[in-house]
């Protein structure tokens, strides 16, 4: 794969987004590492002719802006939020000319401020900024009341040029109805209504309601229900408790239309099986496990193929295990080309020509780039820090030491530049607490005050994820 690092018009845009504050040999100033990331999402289009990215502004807005690739012409703003009535979260192309977004925004309710979450779309020329589900929508609910969160987009129906379906409570305000939205009428049509006790659903590979899952909080138990291809009865076929090593998670289906993927514990870690629920005595099927890590993972796909074609997952560092043949030769290729970077694959054109990664490892905040499979190029397009760019920060390293009663626990140490005695130390465990730190990816908190000389031990205390059931 041959490396070219042309400098596309994002590349100048940002320096106008952006005024690169000028460091010291010493000393990195503290704005850097506490500003967000100049650019956090790239992404392409449909077709491939066209990039859209999600970035921060010089007056701190966040702002998602478009480029078509067949025309010499800059990036174009066509959404911006001022972070305080609005915020944009994340975004994804609905088709060439569609962009959906999620936003925050906060309402009073009866003098009281609730955190609401909006499914919102904008065209690529930035007319038609607006949210998709109305108040009217909710005429069925109690209070006028409306659902928080009305982004959960549960099926892209990647077949259907119009529709989506989403999970939200529009019935009643205790169980989830899957409703289909036509993003460009702004219509919508309930095609399953909730169910006492269910809280989420799940569609098969043709956009059909398969599987429901419950939860009762009292009891922390949960179960799964399923409904046979051509049947109108559900019925139960798993039960669980939800922190047990009994516990089920769906991930996904295939073509066969009763066979579905999911997680569950072997040997006292998260493995991935297959099995076909229609049948009354279910034969798992191993699909994948790790002999020392859960594997907490999803499913991928391709446009063209109805079963999975892998997974991703973080065993020591975030990775794809790739089924298809085709696709694992090409990622090869890639991880090869990035040697001792953590590498995340972004997405890519229908056709599958065109694709964006982004790499990054704990010395290096990552950057994007554009791939084009027919022309044997990978094309840097934006730094995710450009102020840090050509700047080499401390990498982590990983060790482990051993607990009060001899468990070993994984641990990452950051040092300043240049020294390894004598120095003050930052103990610095994660948040969560049900989460867990890793070696390569770029962590702007221990940069920072491994640049100001401090050295810095993460560790992945008891309790933290990927290590079994018994180290939860």
């Amino acid at each position: 794969m041959e490396k070219k690092f042309i400098q596309f018009s994002l590349l100048t845009f940002i320096a106008f987004l952006f005024t690169e504050i000028a460091l010291s040999d010493d000393q990195i100033p503290t704005e850097v590492f506490g500003s967000p990331p100049l650019i956090s999402s790239v992404k392409i289009s449909p077709s491939g002719e066209k990039i859209a990215v999600y970035a921060t502004l010089k007056n701190g807005d966040s702002a998602i802006l478009v480029r078509d690739l067949t025309k010499n012409e800059p990036y174009k703003s066509i959404a911006s939020s001022d972070n305080k009535s609005l915020k944009l979260l994340s975004f994804n192309w609905f088709d060439d000319e569609i962009i959906l977004a999620r936003a925050w925004l906060a309402q009073d309710v009866y003098n009281t401020k609730l955190d609401y979450y909006r499914l919102l779309r904008v065209n690529v020329d930035g007319s038609g900024f607006k949210p998709l589900f109305k108040k009217r929508h909710f005429k069925d609910l109690p209070l006028r009341w409306e659902e928080f969160d009305q982004t959960r987009i549960i099926d892209w129906l990647p077949d259907d040029e119009d529709n989506i379906l989403v999970q939200l409570r529009m019935s009643n305000a205790r169980s989830p109805d899957v409703i289909k939205l036509n993003v460009k009428e702004n219509s919508i049509k309930t095609v399953k209504k909730g169910v006492a006790g269910v809280g989420s659903w799940r569609t098969d590979e043709d956009g059909r309601v398969r599987i429901g899952q419950t939860y009762d909080r009292d009891r922390s138990t949960g179960s799964i229900i399923f409904q046979r291809e051509g049947s109108t009865k559900w019925r139960t076929v798993w039960d669980y408790s939800s922190f047990g090593e009994d516990a089920i998670s769906v991930l996904g289906f295939g073509e066969a239309p009763n066979k579905v993927w999911y997680e569950a514990y072997k040997d006292g870690r998260l493995a991935v099986f297959s099995a076909d629920i229609s049948k009354q005595n279910i034969e798992p099927e191993l699909v994948y496990s790790h002999p020392k890590r859960d594997v907490e993972t999803y499913l991928r796909y391709r446009k063209d193929k109805k079963d999975p074609i892998g997974i991703g997952f973080r065993d020591e560092n975030f990775h794809h295990v790739t089924w298809d043949k085709e696709e694992a030769d090409f990622e090869k290729s890639v991880y090869e080309f990035f040697p001792d970077k953590e590498v995340y694959f972004g997405g890519t054109s229908d056709d599958r020509n065109r694709y964006i990664i982004f790499a990054e490892n704990s010395s290096t905040p990552g950057s994007f780039y554009l791939g084009d499979k027919k022309l044997g190029t990978l094309n840097e397009i934006a730094h995710s820090y450009p102020a840090l760019a050509n700047v080499e920060l401390p990498p982590k390293k990983a060790f482990f030491y051993k607990a009060r009663d001899g468990l070993d626990i994984e641990a990452f140490l950051t040092l300043p530049e240049g020294k390894d005695k004598n120095l003050p130390t930052i103990i610095f465990p994660h948040g969560g607490p049900i989460a867990a730190d890793g070696e390569k990816g770029f962590d702007y908190w221990t940069s920072f005050f491994a640049n100001r000389g401090y050295a810095v031990v993460q560790m992945n205390f008891r309790g933290s994820t990927g290590y079994g059931f018994d180290f939860m």
